[in-house]
């Protein structure tokens, strides 16, 4: 598996392991035990006010990170990863509206009401900053003690999907939603997109915000096919992500990572002097 620079992240296991941990144990006092989830968001003093789950999420999560050396660019936050994960979002928002306004034309409209935009990209960047660069990057670390590094990327990728879909399961207890088991092949194919997107751009605040275009569209008139619509406009702009991050590199040379390991990389850039 080519993959962009520097990703995945080398991440001790153990923290991989805490992080997954004390989110899956959060998520379940959140909705099974509200004292509980009360005297959590006191003591972190994070959003105390309005218990908000995603941020008390992310807050965590950085904190187990914290002293594993992630700068700016892991994180997705420069400048320059900030401005094309706002370009693709805002294009692939765009055809969005696009499609919306001729299934409106041709059935009907019926207006779509603005959502917490905010809360939305807090969850959304939370479970990308967990579920692609902690766990992808625990598990390649992990598995590449024993395994081809390409091989322990794939199966990072594989082991990550499912926690990410199994990471769902609470909130569906709890809403009494468990029987729609339909919900749960789009959570293992999204995952999986999420996933690749990550491993091809390097840059985690792309998938954040298209996994904030899939949760929360945002939309200004919304058709009785929106849902569909929305799906759609997400795996066509990720795939076109993947598809034009890969092409970039054809001719790059494998390093770290990317399926031909330290070694190799280091062969074909002496051959390239």
């Amino acid at each position: 598996m080519r993959c962009a620079s520097d990703v995945p992240v080398e991440v001790a296991p153990w923290r991989a392991a805490v992080a997954i941990a004390l989110d899956v144990g959060l998520l379940c006092a959140w909705w099974w035990h509200p004292w509980l989830w009360r005297q959590v968001t006191i003591w972190l003093h994070v959003l105390s006010m309005t218990g908000s789950a995603s941020a008390v999420d992310l807050t965590v999560t950085l904190a187990v990170m914290a002293g594993a050396r992630l700068t700016w660019a892991k994180l997705g936050l420069t400048p320059r990863q900030l401005a094309a994960a706002l370009a693709i979002a805002g294009a692939t928002w765009a055809a969005n509206q696009l499609v919306q306004w001729i299934d409106v034309a041709w059935t009907g409209a019926s207006v779509a009401q603005w959502v917490d935009v905010p809360g939305a990209l807090l969850n959304a960047y939370g479970e990308e900053l967990l579920c692609r660069l902690v766990l992808i990057g625990g598990l390649t670390t992990l598995l590449s003690r024993r395994m081809p590094a390409a091989r322990a990327v794939r199966w990072a990728v594989v082991i990550a999907t499912l926690i990410f879909a199994a990471s769902h399961l609470p909130h569906d207890l709890a809403q009494g939603q468990i029987h729609h088991l339909e919900r749960y092949p789009a959570l293992l194919g999204f995952g999986l997109l999420m996933s690749l997107v990550y491993l091809q751009t390097g840059n985690l605040m792309i998938g954040a915000l298209l996994h904030v275009l899939l949760n929360e569209p945002v939309l200004i008139i919304a058709g009785p096919h929106a849902d569909m619509v929305t799906v759609a406009m997400v795996w066509i702009a990720s795939g076109a992500v993947i598809a034009v991050q890969a092409w970039r590199r054809r001719s790059t040379p494998a390093t770290g990572w990317r399926g031909a390991g330290p070694r190799a990389g280091r062969r074909a850039r002496r051959a390239g002097r």
